[in-house]
This record gives structure tokens, C-alpha cells and sequence, in this order.
């Protein structure tokens, strides 16, 4: 997890914001309800921050 947190953290996001940004998208008032632009682009960067901190972290 620290590993993890240390390549996000590299990338300009805190576990934090992460947690902030999925918890956005999470309260939207229906599944299918669009996210603002803003957000959702958020939403899409650390979804990418984490899949790759993921597979650096799997293949340490």
C-alpha cells in the first residue's frame, strides 16, 4: 500500500483526493446519472494512476 500511495503520490494525487474522487462518483444519485466533466476526468486519471501503480507494484 505504501508503494502504491508513494507512485500516486509521484503521479500528483493523494489517497485522499483518490478517495474523494471515487466517493463522487459513488454518490451520484443514479448509477447511469452523468458525472461533471471535471470529475469524471479526474475520476478516469486516477483510475489510470491506479492501474499502473498496480502493475508496477505486481511486477516489483
Amino acid at each position: 500500500v505504501q508503494r502504491i500511495a508513494k507512485m500516486l503520490n509521484e503521479d500528483g494525487y493523494t489517497i485522499r483526493g483518490v478517495q474523494q474522487a471515487l466517493m463522487a462518483e459513488r454518490k451520484r444519485p443514479v448509477a447511469s446519472a452523468p458525472l461533471p466533466a471535471a470529475s469524471y476526468g479526474t475520476i478516469l486519471a486516477v483510475r489510470e494512476a491506479l492501474v499502473e501503480a498496480l502493475e508496477q507494484d505486481a511486477a516489483a
